[in-house]
């Protein structure tokens, strides 16, 4: 790889998600970026993040002046690799422009198919200038984007920085639409716990628009998620009051044998998890108030 230049574009392997698109190649920048397409890439000129001027669409590493044909560090390399399902990049002893010999740094870069990318900087020669790059990851138009550092002396030896692509759990069916003055519609939102793993999730819902009055047309609506691998409810409470008494099995059978409503709480009746409410349910809830039966149990 030359001087203010980049190689690519490489297979990852997979699909990579990223900023709400889908990659599946990759371009490597000599100037510390690791790009989803290669425009701008050749650019010495580091920025902040989220900057709307080209390069953008990339991952920095350390976006600098850096050049792995200095003359003075024959050792510079860049590895590629895709086995395991896993993409890894690794920039081995890689000179900043104008270095002199082992004034160098080793980092890799790992992207992973759930979208989460692993920056590891191993260590770094004592001449090397860590203080003069851009560390971040920007979106396709540089409207987004996560600046870890800008101009500032922050990595060090043995570093490693984690970043995660967010689950999404809330999906909003219109992201956008026209609605005539005094009119009303209702947006739908769907929650999903799939994939997530136990405890809060929280964010919000941001509705913008032209009302003219100003506390209407910002508005910003708080959307919690609590996820727990025990249900909300006492199984075997059909009545849904709280605690397992002779009201839960009248309910029960009275929804069996006399086509009586619904009990309030379906899941907490199927105490058998056969999927249906039958006569083996009404005799685990007998079994368990009058004769010291197990506990029910719903899955």
């Amino acid at each position: 790889m030359k001087d203010d230049s980049y190689i690519g574009p490489f297979d990852l392997g997979f699909d990579f998600p990223y900023y709400g698109l889908t990659y599946s190649q990759i371009y490597v920048a000599s100037n510390g970026m690791i790009g989803f397409d290669s425009t701008g890439l050749k650019s010495r000129y580091k920025k902040p993040i989220p900057t709307d001027s080209l390069p953008n669409n990339m991952i920095c590493w350390l976006w600098d002046d850096l050049n792995p044909t200095d003359s003075d560090v024959p050792e510079a390399r860049v590895y590629m690799d895709t086995v395991g399902g896993q993409c890894v990049i690794m920039f081995h002893e890689y000179p900043e422009y104008g270095a002199a010999a082992g004034d160098v740094i080793n980092a890799e870069v790992i992207l992973m198919p759930d979208g989460s990318i692993k920056i590891q900087y191993l260590d770094f020669g004592s001449g090397f200038d860590i203080g003069s790059g851009t560390i971040g990851i920007e979106n396709n138009d540089g409207t987004d984007g996560l600046e870890v550092a800008y101009l500032t002396d922050y990595i060090h030896a043995n570093l490693a920085l984690q970043f995660y692509c967010p689950s999404q759990w809330l999906i909003v069916e219109s992201p956008s639409g026209i609605i005539a003055p005094g009119e009303a519609d209702m947006i739908g939102c769907h929650v999903s716990s799939e994939g997530l793993e136990t405890g809060s999730y929280v964010t919000n819902v941001c509705i913008t628009s032209n009302d003219p009055d100003p506390d209407k047309a910002n508005m910003v609506i708080p959307v919690q998620l609590t996820v727990s691998d025990t249900p909300p409810w006492v199984c075997g409470d059909a009545d849904d009051s709280g605690e397992i008494n002779l009201v839960d099995i009248l309910a029960v059978i009275d929804f069996v044998y006399n086509d009586g409503p619904e009990p309030a709480n379906m899941e907490a009746s199927d105490v058998d998890n056969s999927g249906s409410l039958n006569l083996v349910d009404i005799l685990v809830i007998i079994d368990f108030i009058y004769n010291d039966g197990p506990e029910p149990s719903c899955q």
